[in-house]
């Protein structure tokens, strides 16, 4: 106690009141700092730490990069909480027991307590940074689900025909647990992608809402032009986020597929523009079954492409009828279409041209809205008989649904 009270004696004559507001056994505690030693402890355990920042960030690089993940949130945060460590201080901190050699004088004792306080503190900082980094591996990143994204719709389904078409793919996808491959096909331009952005949109919408689904993921593919199976390959890779290195061979980029697509567990693959069957093995895609809870829809012009994906229901999307063509038709071009009688005549005629394609009418009639012109309208309908002269030449006129 007598040491104690010289202590504090020496302490009010050389340390500055807010210091000497701290007990006596504190201020103690920090003059018998052996400030070498802790500093190289804190030294070390700044390099465990920078080195297991660097293993962390590699792991997230390779999974990230090659399993279309990211990092979690907590992961995040932890990652923050290491970028924002305050390195001046702990610079200056690593650095003070140099300087007090080079200087070859003890430090007064208010400089010892300060130090020997902040080197306390960051000792303690890094031993909870080096806690909370001890990830598992399945803890560094999760999979990204920005793959159920809300697609654009040319238009909304309004007409009764294509919303049974709508409703009836639904049905199989929600309801039918014995349908796990679903063809739609039709003609370019009935509407076959369309229907099946709603459906997918949709599905996006009971998600978000936390309504309880028969999917985990859901993936679109649109098979690029003049496409073979590589190219298949590397469409579905980008839409999961993998990377694919182009020099590997088939079999390797479909192994590295099959187990990017099975991380989905259950997931809906939505093929669209299927112009030649393949291989869902070759591909790397895992076979739809009851037991994985996977589905596979692809969209065709061709029920032989249906048939040779093995589909267990074939869906066709037909024509809308005469009627639901005008409906469209009159939607898309505004009241002028009704508004004279001559161009009320001309419209009718056009609306026959279209082969009850809705995509055709669609594009047309956005061309012609709002045009009052007797002469332009009769040189629309002239243009698309010579163009379109039945419906397989209006088909080509849309190319894409």
């Amino acid at each position: 106690m007598e040491l104690a009270a010289a202590v504090a004696g020496i302490l009010s004559c050389l340390c500055p009141k807010n210091v000497i507001q701290e007990t006596t056994g504190q201020q103690c505690k920090y003059l018998d700092y052996n400030a070498k030693a802790k500093i190289e402890e804190l030294r070390s355990k700044v390099e465990e730490l920078r080195a297991l920042v660097a293993d962390v960030n590699k792991k997230l690089e390779e999974t990230c990069l090659q399993e279309g993940k990211e990092p979690t949130e907590q992961v995040k945060l932890w990652l923050r909480k290491v970028q924002s460590f305050d390195n001046d201080k702990l610079n200056k901190l690593l650095s003070w027991e140099e300087k007090r050699c080079l200087c070859g004088c003890l430090p007064d004792y208010y400089s010892r307590m300060k130090f020997g306080k902040l080197n306390e503190r960051k000792n303690q900082e890094v031993d909870e940074l080096l806690r909370r980094g001890q990830f598992q591996d399945d803890a560094l990143a999760h999979l990204l689900l920005e793959n159920i994204k809300m697609l654009p719709v040319t238009a909304a389904v309004v007409n009764e025909t294509t919303k049974r078409k709508l409703e009836e793919i639904w049905e199989h996808l929600m309801a039918d647990y014995e349908v796990q491959r679903i063809g739609v096909y039709g003609m370019g331009g009935v509407g076959k992608t369309t229907i099946l952005k709603e459906i997918n949109n949709r599905l996006k919408k009971v998600m978000t809402d936390g309504m309880i689904t028969c999917f985990d993921n859901v993936v679109w593919v649109t098979i690029p032009k003049e496409s073979n199976p590589e190219k298949l390959q590397m469409a579905i890779a980008k839409a999961v986020r993998l990377n694919l290195p182009e020099d590997w061979n088939m079999m390797d980029k479909a192994a590295e597929l099959l187990k990017a697509l099975q991380r989905r567990k259950r997931l809906l693959l939505i093929i669209d523009d299927v112009w030649t069957p393949f291989s869902l093995e070759d591909i790397g895609i895992p076979a739809p079954t009851r037991a994985n809870g996977c589905k596979l829809i692809i969209t065709t012009r061709s029920l032989r492409v249906c048939r040779g994906m093995e589909t267990n229901k074939e869906v066709e999307v037909k024509v809308l009828s005469e009627e639901e063509s005008w409906t469209l038709f009159t939607d898309k071009v505004g009241s002028v279409a009704l508004q004279n009688p001559v161009i009320t005549v001309l419209a009718r005629e056009i609306a026959k041209e279209f082969g009850g394609l809705p995509l055709a009418i669609i594009t047309v009639g956005r061309a012609l809205r709002k045009v009052s012109n007797e002469l332009e309208w009769r040189n629309a309908l002239t243009a698309l008989r010579g163009s379109a002269a039945n419906v397989g030449g209006m088909e080509e006129l849309v190319m894409k649904d």
